[in-house]
């Protein structure tokens, strides 16, 4: 059985195009100029093609608890957004309880990071249904997988 992995993946997209593949997308360990293409096109062409359609494969269901850094905005309460996240599709907060995600500054005692919340006057738990960052091609979908491949070699051939 045949596995994908990102390099095949994208010289699956450079053959449509007629290049010659790539041995790596380390860009010192392949000059080519097709693996620097490739090297800048991947990663933003996947999350495009990951936000493009509401993929099974991309929805998780999630709870997010209460946040111990608080807004200064002004909304109550703030909710730490998964790492992976690449787009909400739907919340259980109230249809009229305003909300809205947004990078937020916190200085802890040993640290300051931006972090990614969702703030809202709604202070119980949220439930949350959102897209995920879905790098390892052996979770995509075969139809997604035929779709990235053919969307990187479109951008592929302008490069």
């Amino acid at each position: 059985m045949f596995i994908d992995t990102p390099l095949t993946i994208a010289n699956r997209a450079l053959s449509k195009i007629g290049a010659a593949p790539i041995i790596s997308f380390d860009t010192t360990v392949d000059t080519s100029e097709r693996a620097a293409t490739m090297c800048v096109l991947y990663e933003p062409t996947l999350k495009s093609a990951l936000q493009s359609a509401r993929w099974k494969f991309t929805q998780v269901d999630v709870l997010l608890q209460g946040w111990v850094c608080v807004p200064v905005h002004t909304y109550n309460c703030a909710y730490l957004l998964p790492g992976d996240l690449l787009q909400i599709e739907d919340t259980t907060i109230n249809q009229e309880e305003p909300w809205q995600a947004q990078s937020f500054y916190c200085e802890t005692s040993t640290t300051c990071v931006y972090t990614d919340i969702l703030v809202t006057n709604q202070c119980s738990p949220v439930g949350l249904t959102y897209s995920s960052y879905v790098t390892n091609p052996r979770l995509w979908s075969p139809l997604f997988t035929e779709s990235f491949v053919l969307e990187l070699a479109y951008q592929a051939s302008f490069s």
